[in-house]
């Protein structure tokens, strides 16, 4: 058994879910840019009926635009990073997986990891002993993103391998091998 288990992201998902995201920013720009409240038929005849449905239209577009143009600078920043989303080894585990990461977590800070589920989406999910210290060290949007993990009946830290094309059910009998091994 090797000690050491390092998990690349794979440059191509990484690169298409940034076409993705600019695809949908450039749909937003269109909205924003081109929809007439005069044009509308159908569906767009009913958000541009009055003035309160057609700015709510308005603010909703800018909002997902914003989403999508943070997603893709995430998304960018991390290709040119190039670091290991995953990194597990005799020290711990290293979670650089998305950006509610945490970094660095210590065997002796882990009580358990195990396979999680949420949909068609498999995740490692770690339990650790003291989540405060790791929590206190995020930014605020990364603090609600893990504690939405948590609220969804998930521990706070679940690390996706989905850019990397690795199952997560293949992989984890060798970390809990590790972490039985080193905890």
């Amino acid at each position: 058994m090797n000690d050491e288990i390092i998990v690349k992201q794979k440059k191509l998902r990484l690169f298409i879910y940034i076409l993705t995201s600019l695809f949908f920013t450039g749909i937003c720009i269109l909205f924003l840019l081109l929809y007439d409240r005069d044009m509308g038929e159908g569906l767009l005849e009913l958000i541009s009926s009055n003035d309160l449905t057609f700015y709510l239209f308005e603010m909703i577009m800018v909002l997902v635009m914003v989403f999508f143009l943070f997603a893709t600078y995430f998304l960018v920043k991390k290709m040119i990073q190039n670091k290991p989303i995953l990194v597990v080894d005799r020290k711990g585990v290293y979670d650089n997986a998305t950006y509610f990461a945490v970094g660095f977590i210590p065997w002796s800070e882990i009580e358990g990891i195990y396979l999680g589920y949420q949909f068609n989406n498999e995740f490692i999910e770690v339990k650790l002993k003291n989540t405060d210290i790791f929590i206190e060290k995020l930014n605020f949007i990364q603090k609600r993103g893990i504690q939405g993990n948590h609220k969804l009946g998930h521990e706070h830290v679940c690390i996706s391998l989905n850019a990397t094309g690795i199952k997560v059910k293949d992989i984890i009998p060798e970390i809990e091998l590790l972490f039985e091994k080193y905890k």
